[in-house]
């Protein structure tokens, strides 16, 4: 694989986004940053979409980064600027699993680093629906930028944790 400097991690929450994004930190020593710290303000307050824009327009001017977070909302801004889109299509009873657990795992002494400070996890019925409905919903909106931004030569699209370890293994080499 040719030199990449600028990565965008994409797909459903629970898909492993965060956890695949820090080990290509280990292995590419590219910052990686995690929109969601971005994006959310405390107690899960969304960001108004037009200074969410200028956050990640300011985000895209950095060097180096690998983007963990979906966010279709700025695809027009983030595809054109990517040297590799990796793309987390995983099925959604995983998703949701891992989102569920999360509960069990973190509180407010043990915080996710991938989450915005005052963002505590709890049980949310409709982001349980989102992640349910994602492959169905959103991610047709990932493979339209796709198709859109002509993207296909610098798409990895990671299925199964087979694909996701010959992915990293790749890196390595």
């Amino acid at each position: 694989m040719d030199k990449v400097n600028k990565i965008l991690m994409l797909g459903c929450s629970g898909g492993g986004k965060s956890t695949i994004s820090n080990q290509l930190f280990n292995i590419l020593n590219i910052p990686v940053l995690h929109l969601d710290i971005f994006y959310w303000k405390e107690n899960w307050v969304a960001t108004q979409t037009d200074e969410w824009r200028e956050i990640v327009k300011d985000l895209l001017k950095k060097d180096q980064w690998i983007m963990d977070g979906t966010f279709s909302s700025t695809f027009d801004l983030r595809f054109p600027e990517a040297d590799l889109i990796v793309v987390l299509k995983r099925p959604r009873l995983l998703c949701l699993y891992r989102a569920i657990t999360r509960l069990l795992k973190y509180d407010k002494v043990k915080r996710r680093l991938d989450m915005a400070q005052g963002c505590e996890e709890k049980f949310d019925l409709d982001f349980y629906k989102y992640i349910w409905n994602f492959n169905k919903v959103h991610y047709p909106r990932i493979e339209t930028a796709i198709n859109q931004y002509e993207c296909h030569d610098k798409l990895v699209l990671l299925e199964t944790q087979k694909d996701i370890d010959l992915f990293l293994e790749s890196l390595t080499v």
